[in-house]
Order: C-alpha cells, then sequence, then structure tokens
C-alpha cells in the first residue's frame, strides 16, 4: 500500500510478471538449453566451457529466461580448454548471455544496438547488415551470428562463427 500523504488517498498497487511454470517432474522433460546444448554433438566445446564455469544449472532451469550466442565446435578449433581456468570460463559465459529472450525480429530491428551481458562490464554491439547480424563489427574480434531463433523454455540459443571474448578488468 502507498500513500502521498496528507494529500491523497492511500492506493494499493500490484505487480504482475510473466513466469513459466516449473512443475516438470524430470529434468529431462524440459526442453531448456542445457538438454538442447547436451543432446548436440556441435556444441561440446562450449559445453565444457559452462561445466569449467560450474555455470550449468543455469541453463538447466526451466525458469530462468536467457539469450545465448553460442559458437559450434567447428568454429573453435584454435581453442585449448586447458588454457581456460574457471574464472576465465566464468567470464566467457557470462559475455556470451544477456539476461532475458532477445529473438532475432529484435536483433533486426535496428541497424545497431547495445545489449548488457551477464558480465557486468561487458556490453555487446549487435549491428545489422542487410539482415545479417554480426557481434563488435568494428572490432578485431568481430562475430557472425549464423543461425538464430533455436528456442527453448528458458531461452533463445543463437549460433555464432566465434566464441565472444569478455572484457578481463
Amino acid at each position: 500500500m502507498t500513500s502521498t500523504y496528507p494529500y491523497s488517498t492511500p492506493l494499493m498497487y500490484t505487480h504482475m510478471e510473466d513466469k513459466v511454470s516449473c512443475n516438470k517432474e524430470t529434468e529431462s522433460d524440459c526442453n531448456t538449453m542445457w538438454n538442447y546444448l547436451n543432446n548436440s554433438t556441435c556444441y561440446d566445446i562450449f559445453k565444457c566451457i559452462i561445466l569449467k564455469a560450474n555455470m550449468s544449472e543455469l541453463f538447466k532451469n526451466p525458469c530462468y529466461s536467457y539469450t545465448l550466442f553460442a559458437p559450434k565446435d567447428s568454429c573453435l578449433s584454435n581453442i585449448n580448454l586447458n588454457d581456460i581456468d574457471k574464472s576465465i570460463a566464468i567470464q566467457i559465459v557470462k559475455a556470451s548471455l544477456l539476461d532475458d529472450k532477445i529473438p532475432s525480429e529484435i536483433l533486426l530491428m535496428n541497424n545497431i544496438s547495445y545489449y548488457s551481458t551477464l558480465n557486468p562490464v561487458q556490453k555487446l554491439l549487435i549491428s545489422n547488415n542487410n539482415g545479417l547480424l554480426f557481434i563488435n563489427a568494428n572490432s578485431p574480434d568481430c562475430i557472425h551470428i549464423k543461425e538464430v531463433d533455436i528456442m527453448t523454455e528458458n531461452g533463445i540459443i543463437h549460433t555464432t562463427n566465434n566464441l565472444i571474448i569478455p572484457y578481463i578488468v
């Protein structure tokens, strides 16, 4: 209850938000991002990075809502997992996640847009160049978004041609 006393009467405010039903029998019943990544053989290296970061629960919980930019293994042949420790893995995963479901139709609405990631210092500059989507297009680390809108219960996966390298502060 809120009041702007003495000049008005009390007002009752309520807050409504969409929630995903979390009443699944087992985790395997859910079409989560983790199940999609796990059932595909194309994302094994990225899954290893998620596991190293100890962040797989973010991708398993159907109550969460994220957008993930994930590269396929064929694009990560130059990555040596032994060079990635837990702290770097955490930053990579956070730099690849947006805290909401952002479908391609929203990404394509503007020529250039910034999106905040779960890494507080990392913002992704996503540009639309005649229907082709790029992350950080004006930098040497330019990443092409190859496949879009892989829908799951807890998010959307967009496939990229490279790993998003986090800013290390």
